[in-house]
């Protein structure tokens, strides 16, 4: 956002702790696997929609239109649970991520 770009070269950060429980702060190497059922404007296999593999620090913010973190909720249905597997084996079959962070840092 153009208007936290002076924020930033300032370095000028909110204190911690910040309410945000749909906001995630990701490190280099760590890695987000995106599952869901098919869509048509996206492709899947075995339901994983995507990976996001962090090179850096991100801010990964997760959202649904039944509100904060109803993505979160999971029933442990035998085809949920498959869907997990699926995830786990899709992060595993990158191979080890070839960055990492100890301290999250934007900037």
């Amino acid at each position: 956002m153009p208007w936290m770009r002076p924020r930033l070269e300032a370095r000028d950060y909110p204190d911690e702790p910040i309410d945000g429980p749909n906001i995630w702060r990701a490190k280099s190497g760590d890695r987000v696997v995106w599952v869901g059922p098919p869509r048509l404007d996206r492709a899947d296999v075995g339901g994983v929609l995507g990976i996001l593999d962090c090179r850096a620090a991100v801010a990964v913010l997760g959202d649904h239109p039944d509100g904060c973190l109803a993505f979160m909720h999971f029933e442990q249905s035998p085809s949920a649970v498959a869907l997990g597997a699926d995830a786990i084996s899709a992060e595993r079959s990158l191979g080890l991520p070839r960055t990492f962070d100890t301290e999250w840092l934007l900037g």
